[in-house]
């Protein structure tokens, strides 16, 4: 119970930073633009959360796996934010190709 209590502590209120993540990308990624997301996903993930828990575990104990969450969950949310305000994603459109296509001829 303690050892959960003390996971809940460190860990539970980044969840609150991973739901805004979630909903930005989700925006991002409607408009066709999912790479960006995707590779800020990935960094977070393989080049924050996982080094960040590795680099400090001798340290810091099982702490350091917890507290790689909400580091690597609050970077994320940096970048989704910046790729947000200042990324092109707005240009992207998912219709591109369709919208060139002529409509087939009826020989009906």
């Amino acid at each position: 119970m303690e050892l959960g209590m003390r996971i809940n502590l460190i860990t539970l209120w980044s969840f609150v930073i991973f739901g805004v993540t979630n909903v930005i990308t989700g925006v991002v990624r409607s408009t066709g633009s999912v790479m960006i997301p995707l590779l800020i996903t990935i960094i977070s993930l393989w080049g924050i959360r996982i080094p960040l828990a590795y680099a400090f575990v001798d340290e810091y104990g099982l702490d350091a796996v917890w507290w790689s969450f909400p580091v690597g969950f609050a970077i994320s949310a940096v970048a989704v934010i910046f790729y947000y305000a200042f990324g092109k994603w707005k240009q992207a459109s998912m219709g591109e190709g369709i919208q060139a296509m002529k409509p087939a001829e009826d020989k009906g």
